[in-house]
């Protein structure tokens, strides 16, 4: 993410996945959702100031 390219990533997941839905139609009752991308990761999120 920090790099810009989650949303190229994104992108080619889901080809891929569409990809494979199409191949296997039987497997898939509705169309799969991909994650949605998060606006900020943290390892250790800061606490909110409060002024």
């Amino acid at each position: 993410m920090h790099m810009g390219t989650a949303h190229a990533i994104q992108d080619k997941r889901a080809e891929t996945i569409e990809r494979f839905r199409a191949a296997n139609p039987h497997r898939f009752t509705r169309a799969p959702q991909l994650p949605k991308i998060p606006r900020a990761a943290y390892i250790n999120q800061p606490e909110e100031e409060t002024a």
